[in-house]
Formats: structure tokens, sequence, C-alpha cells
């Protein structure tokens, strides 16, 4: 009940946010359990572009709103999920695909491959 009231006392935007990088999770989680890599990076390179908002929201806004709602969404903070999320909501945001998040994908791709057992 507390997290509620939290969530109901942060600006309109802010819970824009979080509700949005909740559903991208959620799509991306599934997502990369049922598809191939390359199909899902397709499908979200193929992401609608800027909603009436552009340009809304911060990359340190989706940082933020990625992170905090992680957890909730997947039980722990696995890197790629949350990259996805977050480049997912920059380009439905403003337009841009693969910004300077791209390199951020990346590291974490070859973080999550070398720490596999």
């Amino acid at each position: 009940m507390r997290r509620l009231r939290r969530f109901l006392t942060l600006p309109a935007t802010d819970r824009r946010l979080l509700v949005e990088a909740v559903l991208f999770l959620a799509a991306i989680r599934l997502g990369l359990r049922l598809l191939p890599f390359r199909t899902l990076w397709r499908l979200l390179d193929r992401a609608p572009r800027p909603s009436v908002a552009a340009g809304l929201f911060s990359p340190d806004r989706i940082a933020w709103a990625v992170s905090v709602t992680s957890p909730y969404v997947l039980g722990v903070r696995p890197c790629l999920p949350q990259a996805l999320a977050a480049q997912l909501t920059w380009s439905v945001s403003t337009g841009h695909s693969r910004s300077g998040m791209w390199s951020r994908l990346l590291e974490c791709r070859y973080t999550e491959s070398s720490t596999a057992p």
C-alpha cells in the first residue's frame, strides 16, 4: 500500500515512464524467452516513433525508471532486458533508434555470455 501511495504522489510524467518501463520489460522478457535475439532486435527496431510527448524523458530518467521497475518485473536485474527496455523507451520517446545506449547493450550481452556456465 505504501508503494502505491508513493507511486501516486509522483508527477504524471514519472508515473507514465514507470508504466512504460514495466510494460516494455515484461514484453522484452517474454520476447527473449520465445524469439531468437535477432528477431527480437528487428521487432524492437521497428518500434513506433515518437509519441505525443516526444523528447519528454531524459536518458537519466529512463535509466531510473528501468532500474526501479526491473526487480518487480524480472525478479532480478539482468542487464540485457534492462538495456533493451531502456533502448525501446528512448526510441519511442525521441524517435532515435539505436542511440548511445547501443554500447551499453553490447556490453551487457558480452558480460552475460561470458559469465554463463
